[in-house]
């Protein structure tokens, strides 16, 4: 697997070490590391160091992998977007920046989502954990059925995560659809029946999914709300304690669907406060 990671020191740089030993990455990878060397200008931040002492850190506790690094005098996120096109990553890693010193965030504060707008491979928001040694990961999935959330699952399956990892699948009912069944349906209007159809719908479009991540050592089960799925995602888990949230991407081809598209995935990867990875349909983790 071939890994891009955007360093920009301080803080960030350790959310990125600290996700790193929880990712369940497995085998040989191949990362590449890149920073900035117009923020070396910038008080009280040397950009060559950090990347340096990230980049070691990372050889010594995966000494499998390859890491390799390199400066540019680039925008971040013509940096970024330039190592992307000779690279060809399979993930981006972006530290998050909301806890930078000020004049870090001034000056990084939209990379990560305009990056995350810009490429077409998946991409993980990395932000830090108190926990040096990895403990029981516990996965959120925004999930619907789609070819997005199902390479979510895949990819989930493919990693190696600590015994008792759980992946709780999270889908938001499509109210559009309930309210046009309930025209058909008179029963769908009674709130009750509307929500034991949709625990229904969503227990049958995951069954498989679960069956694949029971098959990986993954415990998963299903919950279903009603709302906004921006909102409820990130609400969920706050209150769940997420380490992670996986979002599929996917063009908007029904109206539930529309969260997982560009501008959903990225304002939930902003505002949530726990790591956030996106998976692109279309590329292999």
């Amino acid at each position: 697997m071939r890994i891009l990671i955007s360093d920009s020191g301080g803080v960030s740089a350790r959310a990125v070490l600290s996700d790193l030993r929880s990712i369940g990455l497995q085998g040989r990878n191949e990362v590449f590391i890149v920073t900035h060397s117009w923020l070396s200008t910038l008080p009280d931040h040397d950009a060559n160091v950090a990347v340096f002492d990230l980049a070691d850190q990372i050889r010594k506790e995966f000494s499998e992998w390859s890491v390799s690094t390199q400066s540019t005098n680039q925008s971040p996120v013509a940096g970024i977007l330039a190592k992307k096109d000779r690279f060809r990553p399979d993930l981006i890693i972006l530290g998050d920046l909301r806890h930078e010193q000020d004049h870090i965030f001034n000056n990084l504060g939209n990379t990560n989502c305009e990056v995350l707008k810009a490429v077409d491979c998946s991409v993980r928001i990395a932000r830090r954990r108190g926990e040096t040694v990895p403990k029981t990961e516990k996965l959120l999935i925004g999930f619907d059925g789609s070819s997005g959330s199902i390479k979510a699952i895949k990819t989930i399956a493919t990693r190696n995560y600590p015994t008792g990892a759980r992946a709780r699948l999270l889908a938001i009912a499509d109210s559009s659809v309930l309210g046009t069944i309930g025209r058909f349906t008179p029963q769908m209007m009674d709130a009750a029946i509307e929500a034991r159809f949709a625990a229904q719908w969503a227990r049958t479009l995951a069954a498989s999914s679960l069956a694949q991540l029971m098959k990986a050592g993954v415990v998963g089960s299903v919950e279903v709300e009603f709302g906004d799925p921006k909102d409820e995602i990130v609400k969920k888990a706050e209150a769940w304690n997420a380490d992670v949230i996986f979002l599929g991407s996917h063009g908007p081809t029904s109206s539930f669907g529309r969260f997982m598209h560009s501008s959903m995935s990225t304002e939930i990867a902003t505002h949530a406060n726990c790591s956030v990875e996106i998976v692109r349909a279309d590329h292999k983790v």
